[in-house]
């Protein structure tokens, strides 16, 4: 991603090479967590082992000192965010505050009519109406993704969970930019994704 102070990468994943699929999510949280520690550790001048980054269940990522003397000031500004999908994680950081990224693959045997009666409780109105436009072709079902993955991107930067659609959310919402994310040639059947992050507040 080519915005300044805003980062996202992927990461492959191979869960067969695990016997349970707890051990595949375990090792992809790690994966996703270290990467973060690795990338942000130049960013703040120190080394990886001295951050961490919290994984309780329902709270968003956020970076922890685990190192001598006083955290740098600039740590507790930097947003963070974790997603994933068979075979791919992906993390994200910005220096200017919340952050939101998602990757959205079709479910197995997905229906294009079940897809829209969940779109119309859950998306924008504005997701529903495009995904009305689309044939109930594979156009359709990328763009179910596309659309999926940008509404919980920019529910994550808000730090909101998955719910029904509320007209309250539009007001939060519409302070949010979304930017699609281009997967790598290796996770492109992983479907969609999606960066998203507040206006104006983004560093150098």
């Amino acid at each position: 991603m080519g915005l300044p102070g805003l980062h996202a990468w992927a990461i492959e994943l191979r869960p067969g090479a695990f016997a349970r699929p707890e051990d595949a999510r375990r090792h992809a949280r790690q994966q996703a967590r270290a990467l973060l520690c690795a990338q942000l550790a130049p960013v703040l001048g120190c080394a990886a082992q001295a951050l961490a980054v919290s994984d309780t269940r329902g709270q968003p990522p956020r970076l922890v000192w685990r190192g001598p003397g006083h955290a740098p000031d600039a740590l507790a500004g930097i947003g963070l965010s974790i997603a994933h999908a068979p075979g791919l994680s992906l993390v994200a950081w910005h220096a200017g505050g919340a952050v939101g990224v998602d990757v959205q693959a079709l479910p197995p045997g997905a229906d294009a009519a079940e897809l829209r009666r969940t779109a119309a409780l859950v998306l924008p109105p504005e997701s529903v109406l495009a995904l009305g436009q689309q044939a109930q072709t594979a156009p359709f079902f990328e763009a179910f993704c596309a659309q999926w993955a940008a509404h919980e991107a920019r529910l994550k930067c808000l730090g909101q969970p998955l719910a029904e659609w509320h007209p309250a959310l539009a007001a939060g919402l519409a302070g949010v930019c979304t930017a699609a994310l281009v997967l790598p040639p290796w996770a492109l059947s992983a479907g969609a994704a999606a960066l998203a992050w507040r206006p104006g507040k983004l560093a150098a």
